[in-house]
């Protein structure tokens, strides 16, 4: 029996990038290893065709399309370059990112209240934490004028 994806508990299934064979008894913590690097190497994929999807489709849609693992990870990858690029800016840059972020967390809210499978649910249910622990981070930022211009 061969190994060719991985299986969260929520749902989720991630294709590995290449189909691993079962183990022979006699070197199982080398193949734990092995299986491992074609895990990490796995998901790295998954996160980076994530990233790229990410500003070339509407966010309520990008986050049913994609893994959890990827969701949360690259939506604070954007998060970050997109505060960095407002406080390069101007605090007008900030603020609009600010109402831009509300707008998203209003989204993702409608999105969680409506019906979703068990994986989109604990995706979102996650991705709306982050994003209001962001909103606030971004809210003290906002008042207090940060700015690098």
């Amino acid at each position: 029996m061969d190994i060719t994806h991985m299986n969260s508990s929520e749902g989720e299934n991630v294709p590995l990038l290449e189909t691993y064979p079962q183990p022979s008894p006699w070197a199982v913590e080398k193949w734990l290893l092995e299986l491992e690097g074609i895990m990490v190497r796995s998901i790295r994929e998954v996160i980076i065709k994530s990233k790229d999807e990410y500003t070339k489709t509407k966010r309520i849609d990008w986050v049913r399309a994609h893994t959890g693992q990827a969701v949360l990870c690259v939506s604070q990858l954007y998060w970050t370059e997109y505060v960095t690029q407002a406080i390069k800016t101007s605090p007008e840059a900030l603020n609009e990112y600010y109402e831009l972020n509300n707008r998203q967390i209003d989204d993702i809210v409608e999105l969680v209240r409506g019906k979703l499978n068990m994986q989109n649910r604990v995706t979102l249910g996650a991705l709306v934490v982050l994003d209001v622990h962001a909103r606030d981070v971004l809210k003290e930022l906002c008042e207090k004028g940060m700015s690098g211009a």
